[in-house]
């Protein structure tokens, strides 16, 4: 039976504590398991305001503008957004989550809202909206798929409702952003990709789109797995899809070499990996690792120091950084 009831914890932290706003968002995805963080809370009035005579009709907003949005919000003395909870048992976990972070964030305000699927399906997708990255990589819920946008290369369709990665979450689009600048970089990337902890699978269909590699995706949960099947399906048709492949994490092959690794995966399991991504790079290979907080950005580097820094970059408390094997 679906649910009838969602969660949203609604959060407000002033600016100068706005270094626990990470950490909050870490903790409510890998502690509780929300099923999704809301942002941007700005009504389309309030974009259109702050945007003036460039406000947009179109369904993606252009980065500078974004941009311009973000810089605006940063005036403001609190930063708002809320964490959903809407899949199974929704109401313990938005309860457990309200708890903990009562008890360990001071200086935040906290209030927890139930609301009801008053529209079903219509409801649900005021979540999920489209993300822009660059003009080469922009991603879609799949209600906005049809046979005539299917197969754009600037478009990535993404099944929101798994939870398994849908380009919103920093870590995912900082990934995103690297791989577009490293198409900058090398014109004609070719070989084996490797797209470790793929979840939905939207690091490793960007690089079908934009690059000539052949991906393997690897997740260590299989529903992680079928989601990104089903995405890979949604994005290409199977004649497309000859060379790439979907391998449990258990049953990958511990000899093959890549070309270039994503691995967007917690800073733990990046030092557990290390061994693993070290060999398994090319000299001349890329590998772009992010899930970072700001400040274990630098522990990080210190265990790849063999690997020199193409570029890093941050966003919200969270960075990435793109290496390469000499």
């Amino acid at each position: 039976m679906k649910p009838t009831k969602y969660y949203v914890l609604k959060i407000c932290v002033a600016r100068e504590y706005d270094q626990q706003v990470s950490q909050i968002k870490e903790d409510a995805v890998n502690i509780y398991g929300c099923d999704y963080i809301e942002e941007f809370t700005l009504e389309d009035d309030q974009i259109d305001k702050i945007l003036g005579r460039d406000a947009l009709v179109s369904d993606v907003i252009p980065e500078e503008i974004l941009l311009r949005i973000e810089e605006r919000q940063k005036q403001n003395e609190v930063e708002e957004f809320s964490i959903i909870f809407s899949s199974d048992e929704a109401k313990q976990r938005s309860a457990d989550c309200l708890k903990y972070l009562s008890n360990n964030f001071q200086n935040i305000h906290l209030s927890r809202i139930e609301k009801k699927w008053e529209n079903g399906i219509e409801e649900w997708k005021k979540f999920f909206s489209s993300v822009h990255v660059s003009k080469n990589i922009n991603i879609y819920p799949i209600w906005q798929l049809n046979e005539s946008n299917r197969y754009d290369k600037d478009k990535i369709f993404i099944n929101p409702g798994q939870g398994f990665g849908t380009g919103g979450h920093e870590t995912t689009w900082m990934c995103l952003k690297l791989l577009d600048e490293l198409t900058k970089l090398q014109s004609s990337l070719k070989g084996e990709c490797l797209d470790l902890g793929c979840g939905s699978g939207i690091l490793g269909i960007a690089a079908i789109k934009n690059t000539d590699l052949l991906v393997t995706f690897s997740d260590v949960d299989v529903e992680a797995m079928d989601n990104c099947l089903e995405n890979l399906t949604f994005n290409f048709k199977d004649q497309d899809l000859e060379g790439h492949c979907l391998v449990i994490r258990e049953r990958l092959n511990q000899d093959k070499t890549y070309d270039l690794i994503f691995a967007n995966i917690l800073e733990q399991v990046l030092l557990k990996e290390k061994f693993f991504l070290l060999k398994s790079l090319n000299r001349n290979g890329y590998l772009i690792l992010s899930g970072l907080l700001n400040d274990q950005l630098d522990n990080i580097k210190n265990h790849y120091s063999s690997l020199e820094i193409i570029q890093e970059i941050n966003k919200n408390g969270w960075s990435a950084v793109l290496l390469r094997k000499n």
